[in-house]
């Protein structure tokens, strides 16, 4: 995963966007922005992340750190499903994919447990 700046657009401020890009298999998708603006003076492309101390930039690399452990925890659920893919953790990110865990499932589980005691 890595972050980078939207050459072709800034806000009204200056600030380009920070997009969002994964990888996987050797195959690339863009998840588009990340909903944060930066100086591009503070920012360093080697390391994805804006250098410097003040309050702005601390804020932009903790941000960043939120949405790349959510993104690895998103792979980390999903490495062992059968279909992985780049859509569908775009799909899971932005989420239009949800897994939803409802209590029937675990109350059908249970009733076959006790017909199997019985």
């Amino acid at each position: 995963m890595s972050f980078y700046l939207r050459s072709n657009y800034e806000t009204q401020e200056g600030k380009p966007p920070v997009m969002v890009r994964i990888f996987l298999d050797g195959e690339m998708l863009n998840l588009g922005s990340s909903g944060l603006n930066v100086d591009k003076k503070v920012w360093n492309t080697p390391t994805n992340r804006a250098m410097g101390r003040s309050a702005d930039v601390l804020n932009l690399n903790t941000n960043l750190d939120m949405i790349s452990s959510s993104l690895q925890n998103i792979f980390r659920d999903m490495q062992y499903d059968e279909i992985i893919s780049l859509d569908r953790i775009k799909s899971i990110y932005l989420g239009k994919d949800k897994k939803v865990s409802t209590f029937i499932p675990y109350f059908n589980k249970y009733l076959e447990n006790v017909k199997a005691e019985v």
